[in-house]
């Protein structure tokens, strides 16, 4: 069989290598299965574009992954590689293992694949090859039979990572691959992930694919592949795309022993929890390489982290910023809006923690409901009340299903103070001092330059639409 995997367009201008997509492509490799790839987000391809080099590949076979942001073009693309193949369209990913009867209304798409998907992918195309396994057999997919939707029984976790393949990078445009910083401070730049699996129940959390039982690469084979992708691409940085790296803290430790056995020199960076390091960690950690950690803080109000079911306390993060800052490796510190329970005051607490922790970088989000989270289903059941405002910029921006999260405010209030706690930290005379006394090349001046330049840009256009909405009101 000859198999096209697609990744959708988005409009985002920096493409992520799809490594779930990477995986399946090695196994279908590994089991000699034809396969390529059409990234349509890293080759900027609409759905047009991507129909006509499906007229070219002529493939028996069409993959696609969804995530909730991209869902509506991945339909789009469904639907276009429907009328010109013919053939089989299967989806998978988080959106699609979240909702897969609501994705099975498309009737472009043919079959759901959910969870992880590199033992399913096999099965099915043994199915559709062979007719030798019966599709109601198969663990992990939904299909329509009689228009009525199938959802067949989970397909159990990959126990043992070890066992799978390296991604298929070279079938990748990896030259279109980009970041920005403060990641990426040095190129080439690449991601890896090393484990699956989150055991945590944040609320807003969804944990539809690799579930919440944690697996992991041996350090070994971690460090193996780190060499691989040095060798044939050339790396200079790379980053860990792990939920939280360092959730087995031995193991953590154990990778970093390696890569400095190995002699391997090299910048990365990775996301964890704040209760997840410590002392003899973080020094391993930098060590080994380790520049930059992101920790998700999410607010300053003790009540609203209970409420999010964190399952850390403020102290926790106090201590893990303390000593993450003796090591010398920066800070990008995760805050969120709207969470349960948000109002004037536990914002005001928050911006006054970030001032106080004193991160090397913040990023504040507005809280979405994300499905296949806990808080989507809740309000899918009525058990949560409040409104729904689906912020859409762009035909191509977000999915239908990826709402914003209002109790005490409208969305624009929302995005209102995200703008402001972002000026409140960025633009303080010593953060921007320090700021440029830390660069070391002039790849990070360009690029915090640019940054700058879209921020106080940003700031100029929200001036200037509440300004224009004010007068509208007026009127």
């Amino acid at each position: 069989m000859n198999i096209v995997l697609i990744n959708p367009y988005s409009d985002s201008p920096y493409p992520v290598m799809p490594l779930g997509l990477a995986y399946i492509a090695a196994v279908l490799e590994q089991n000699h299965i034809g396969v390529s790839v059409i990234d349509a987000w890293a080759e900027r391809m609409r759905p047009e574009q991507v129909a006509e080099a499906l007229k070219e590949l002529k493939p028996d076979l069409i993959g696609i992954t969804i995530s909730s942001p991209v869902a509506p073009v991945a339909f789009e693309i469904a639907a276009a590689a429907k009328n010109v193949t013919h053939v089989p369209v299967v989806i998978g990913g988080p959106h699609a293992s979240a909702l897969p009867e609501e994705c099975l209304q498309n009737h472009s798409i043919d079959f759901v694949v959910m969870g992880e998907g590199e033992t399913t992918i096999i099965q099915l195309i043994k199915h559709l090859s062979t007719g030798s396994l019966e599709r109601s057999a198969i663990k992990g997919i939904a299909y329509r039979k009689n228009g009525k939707v199938i959802i067949n029984e989970s397909a159990e976790l990959i126990a043992d990572l070890n066992q799978l393949p390296m991604p298929a990078r070279h079938l990748f445009p990896v030259n279109k691959y980009r970041t920005h910083l403060p990641y990426g401070r040095k190129t080439p730049y690449m991601t890896m992930i090393s484990s699956r699996g989150c055991p945590y129940h944040c609320y807003y959390c969804s944990k539809a694919v690799f579930g919440d039982k944690y697996r992991a690469l041996s350090p070994k084979n971690v460090v193996r592949e780190l060499k691989h992708i040095i060798k044939v691409y050339g790396i200079k940085e790379f980053r860990f795309y792990d939920d939280d790296f360092t959730l087995n803290m031995k193991r953590a430790a154990e990778i970093c022993d390696e890569i400095v056995r190995e002699k391997i020199k090299i910048d990365w960076s990775c996301t964890t929890r704040v209760d997840l390091v410590n002392d003899e960690l973080l020094s391993k950690m930098k060590k080994a390489g380790c520049y930059m950690i992101s920790y998700g803080v999410e607010s300053g109000d003790a009540l609203i982290l209970e409420r999010a079911e964190k399952g850390y306390t403020l102290e926790d993060v106090e201590t893990a910023f303390r000593l993450t800052k003796k090591y010398k490796i920066k800070i990008l510190a995760f805050f969120m809006l709207g969470l349960p329970g948000e109002n004037e005051t536990t914002i005001e607490k928050t911006i006054q923690l970030a001032l106080k922790l004193d991160p090397d970088f913040i990023s504040w989000a507005i809280m979405s409901i994300i499905p296949g989270s806990r808080m989507y289903h809740d309000f899918s059941k009525g058990l949560l009340k409040k409104t729904l405002h689906s912020h859409i910029e762009h035909p191509f921006a977000v999915s239908q299903n990826y709402h914003f999260y209002e109790e005490s405010f409208p969305f624009k209030t929302l995005a209102q103070y995200s703008i402001d706690a972002h000026k409140r930290f960025y633009l303080r005379p010593q953060y921007l001092v320090r700021q440029l006394f830390c660069m070391r090349s002039w790849y990070e001046f360009k690029g915090y330059a640019a940054l700058g330049y879209d921020f106080i840009k940003y700031i100029i256009v929200s001036k200037l639409r509440k300004s224009d909405e004010t007068v509208q009101s007026d009127k």
